[in-house]
C-alpha cells in the first residue's frame, strides 16, 4: 500500500513593502494533482515487485514537500559518491593536492646510479590519469629529471610504498564476480592508470596462427595465456578476457578474422603497487635509461627506513576539486575510494575505509543529517553493504547547495557526464544537476531540478529489487524529473 504523500507550490505573495518583505515567509499550498501524478507513477506495475522512496524539498522555502518511503533504508550505489565527495570538499578544502614522492638512495658514478628508487604514495587515485590513462606522463617527467642529473642507467631496486592506506584492496560487499572490470579496480596507497591494464589483440599474419597480443603499458608481471586464433575473413570476431582471481595471469580467448583491425580491453591488475612500479620502469626505459632492477613493495623489505632521505621528485596531483568533478560526473570508483580513505588518514591517522566511513558520519550528524537507517561501509556505493534513505540525501543536497565545486560536479541533464545522454529535450535539458547510481536490480539519482516556474527542487529517488529492463526503469525516473520540471503553480 502506498503511504499517504502530498506536494505543496509556493504561492505569490504580496509585498507590502520592501522592509516588511524580510518578514513575510512563504505559504504553501498543496497540490492533490502532481502529488496523484507522482504517486501513480511510482505505483506503476513495472516496480510491484520493487522497493521504492522518494523525497522532494523546496531549496528556496527550505520545506518538505514530497515524501514516500523517504525514512526508509536503500542500497545507494553510486549515489554514495554524493556523501564521499561532499564530506571531502567541506574537510580537506577544494585545493587540497595527493603528492607522490619519488626518493633515490645510492650513489651515482659515470652515468649510473646504483641504490634503491623508492616511490612514496599518498593515496593519489589520479597518476597519469590527466595526461592520459594510457600513457606514464608523470613518470617521464621524472626520468627527464634523473637524465639532467645525468643518469643514463639504474640498477638496485624500485620500491614502492603504499603505507598510506590499509592493504584492503576492495571494498566490503564488493561482488568477486566483479574485479575483473575496471569500475572494481583494487584500491592502494600506491595507484597508476587506475590500476588497470590495456590488452591489446589484432591478428597475426597466417590463419590458425595464435593472435598477436600488446600490453599497455609493456609491464613485465603479468602472465598472458594467449588462446586468440586468428581465422579467415568469412569468420566472425568475438574476444574475451580473464584475470585468474588472486594472481597477474590474463587469459585471452576468442578468434580475429585475418583482415580485423584488433580490439583493446582493459583488465583490473592484481597490486597496485608492484604495477606501479612497473609502469615506471616501463617510462624509464621508454625514455632510455637502462633499467637493470627488480621490483618490492616495502612490505617485502623487513626493516626497511627511508625517512631520512631527501625526495628527489615530487608529482602533485590536480586540486580536489577536479578530482570530485571526476568521480562524480563519471563516476570513478577508483577515486571515491581512495578519497575516504584519504579522510580517514587525514583526519584520524588511518588510511581505512573505516576510518573514512567515520569522517562521514561525524560530519554529518555535526550537519544535522538525520543518520537513523543509515550504514556505510565503501565510498562508491559499489557495495551491497551500504544503506542510505531519501531523507538524508535531501538534507544533505540542501546543506550542500552553496559549494560550486560540489555542484559543479553534478551531472547535468541532456549535458555530460551519466546524464548525457538522458532528459536531452528542450525542455529538460540542463534542468537537472544530479549524480546516478546503479547496480543489478538498483536505481537511483538525487539532485537539484531547476522548474520551469523558477522553483529548484532538491530530490532524492531510489528503487531498489526491481527486477526490469534498464531502460524502462530509466524512462520512469525521467518522467518522475520531468512532472517537477514541467510543473506549473496552481
Amino acid at each position: 500500500m502506498l503511504k499517504k504523500s502530498i506536494l505543496y507550490f509556493i504561492l505569490p505573495t504580496v509585498l507590502l513593502s520592501a522592509d516588511l518583505s524580510r518578514e513575510v515567509t512563504t505559504e504553501l499550498s498543496p497540490s492533490p494533482k502532481l502529488a496523484a501524478a507522482l504517486d501513480s507513477l511510482i505505483s506503476t506495475p513495472l516496480l510491484r515487485h520493487a522497493h521504492i522512496g522518494a523525497a522532494v524539498y523546496s531549496q528556496k522555502s527550505n520545506t518538505s514537500v514530497y515524501s514516500f518511503n523517504a525514512d526508509k533504508s536503500f542500497l545507494p550505489a553510486s549515489t554514495m559518491k554524493l556523501f564521499t565527495t561532499a564530506v571531502a570538499l567541506q574537510t580537506l578544502g577544494e585545493d587540497f593536492t595527493f603528492q607522490t614522492q619519488v626518493y633515490l638512495h645510492g650513489k651515482s658514478k659515470d652515468g649510473c646510479f646504483t641504490g634503491d628508487l623508492v616511490v612514496k604514495g599518498d593515496g593519489d587515485p589520479t597518476l597519469t590519469w590527466y595526461e592520459g590513462r594510457s600513457d606514464s606522463t608523470s613518470f617521464n617527467r621524472l626520468a627527464a629529471q634523473l637524465k639532467a642529473q645525468g643518469i643514463k642507467k639504474i640498477q638496485g631496486r624500485l620500491i614502492g610504498d603504499d603505507n598510506v592506506f590499509d592493504e584492503q584492496a576492495l571494498g566490503w560487499g564488493w561482488g568477486w564476480e566483479n574485479e575483473l572490470y575496471s569500475y572494481s579496480a583494487p584500491i592502494g596507497g600506491l595507484s597508476v592508470n587506475q590500476n588497470c591494464l590495456g590488452v591489446l589483440v589484432t591478428p597475426a599474419k597466417a590463419v590458425g596462427e595464435r593472435c598477436n597480443v600488446r600490453l599497455i603499458p609493456a609491464v613485465r608481471r603479468a602472465l598472458i595465456d594467449n588462446r586468440c586464433v586468428t581465422v579467415s575473413d568469412t569468420a566472425s570476431a568475438h574476444f574475451q578476457v580473464f584475470r585468474t582471481r588472486g594472481s597477474e595471469r590474463i587469459t585471452l580467448e576468442g578468434q580475429f578474422p585475418i583482415k580485423h583491425p584488433g580490439d583493446q580491453r582493459t583488465v583490473t591488475v592484481l597490486n597496485p603497487t608492484l604495477h606501479t612500479v612497473d609502469v615506471l620502469r616501463c617510462a624509464l626505459t621508454a625514455s632510455g635509461i637502462e633499467v637493470d632492477c627488480d621490483i618490492f613493495d616495502i612490505d617485502e623489505l623487513y626493516g626497511f627506513h627511508y625517512a631520512s632521505y631527501a625526495p628527489f621528485f615530487i608529482h602533485e596531483s590536480a586540486p580536489l576539486a577536479d578530482i570530485v568533478w571526476e568521480i562524480n560526473k563519471n563516476s570513478n570508483n577508483l577515486a571515491a575510494e581512495s578519497l575516504l580513505k584519504t579522510l580517514g588518514y587525514e583526519l584520524y591517522g588511518r588510511g581505512t575505509a573505516e576510518s573514512g566511513v567515520a569522517a562521514i558520519e561525524s560530519w554529518c550528524r555535526k550537519n544535522g543529517i538525520p543518520m537513523e537507517g543509515v550504514s556505510l561501509v565503501d565510498g562508491s556505493g559499489l557495495s551491497r553493504k551500504s544503506y542510505l534513505t531519501p531523507d538524508s540525501f535531501i538534507k544533505l543536497l540542501y546543506v550542500m547547495r552553496a559549494d560550486s565545486a560540489f555542484y559543479c560536479s553534478l551531472p547535468i541533464s541532456g549535458k555530460d557526464g551519466t546524464l548525457s545522454h538522458r532528459l536531452g529535450d528542450a525542455t529538460c535539458r540542463g534542468r537537472v544537476h544530479a549524480k546516478t547510481g546503479t547496480l543489478e536490480g538498483v536505481y537511483a539519482l538525487s539532485g537539484y531540478i531547476d522548474a520551469v516556474n523558477g522553483e529548484e527542487w532538491i530530490f532524492s529517488l531510489s528503487i531498489n529489487q526491481a527486477p526490469s529492463s534498464r531502460a524502462r526503469i530509466y524512462d520512469l525516473m525521467n518522467r518522475f524529473c520531468m512532472m517537477l520540471i514541467k510543473t506549473e503553480v496552481q
